[in-house]
């Protein structure tokens, strides 16, 4: 399920049905939002479900200003409301310092409203450092390959054992993710990963083992 306003990963099937398990015995309790076009702009996952089960979605239709307006909306409303991973909260906020014209440079300003990323990180009671912090993971994510982000998504990994990782072999990979491997033998193959890397790498391998 896609749309042009769903910008943040859909649940995963376990979230989904627990999700629709609520609104099967207590109905949507929060109504979606929809623009005057019709377009979902937030609650896609509440809306499919009271199409599967066929009752009644609540509704409020919000008007704005421009695109750039509308995509700010959904942006805050998400996260301020979902649980997101750094990586994910990272790459919302960054989403939204480019929404609202916000380098990344430290202090940064947008030309007209002299706003920086620190200004920005304190709406959501978040410390530039924090904020910074899980810039770095969201990059990091959005470098990976596929299959390790899967890994990620799927809570067998996190973002500083995938980021060290992830210039190995696949089958090497998981035979470390399932313990396949000693803990001197990870090492060792730390050791060969570390070797192998290039300056960046060991440099973000460095920053986030520290981190």
């Amino acid at each position: 399920m896609t749309s042009k306003y769903q910008l943040f990963r859909s649940l995963s099937p376990e979230q989904y049905q627990l999700l629709k398990a609520d609104i099967k015995r207590r109905g949507v309790q929060v109504p979606i939002e929809v623009d005057n076009q019709g377009n979902i702009l937030d609650g896609h996952h509440r809306k499919k479900i009271c199409d599967e089960l066929r009752i009644e979605c609540p509704e409020i239709c919000r008007e704005f200003a421009s695109e750039k307006e509308k995509r700010e909306h959904v942006l805050m409303l998400n996260m301020g409301r979902r649980q997101l991973a750094g990586h994910e909260w990272g790459m919302a906020f960054m989403a939204l310092l480019e929404v609202r014209g916000v380098g990344l440079g430290r202090g940064k300003r947008n030309d007209r409203t002299s706003v920086t990323l620190t200004e920005v990180a304190k709406e959501f009671g978040v410390s530039e450092a924090t904020a910074r912090r899980r810039i770095r993971e969201a990059q990091a994510y959005s470098r990976m390959p596929s299959w390790l982000q899967q890994s990620v998504d799927a809570n067998q990994v996190s973002i500083k054992e995938a980021v060290s990782h992830q210039l190995v072999n696949p089958d090497n990979y998981f035979a470390w993710l399932v313990g396949g491997m000693s803990t001197n033998d990870q090492i060792e193959l730390m050791k060969r990963i570390y070797e192998k890397a290039s300056d960046n790498e060991k440099a973000g391998i460095c920053e986030f083992a520290n981190s």
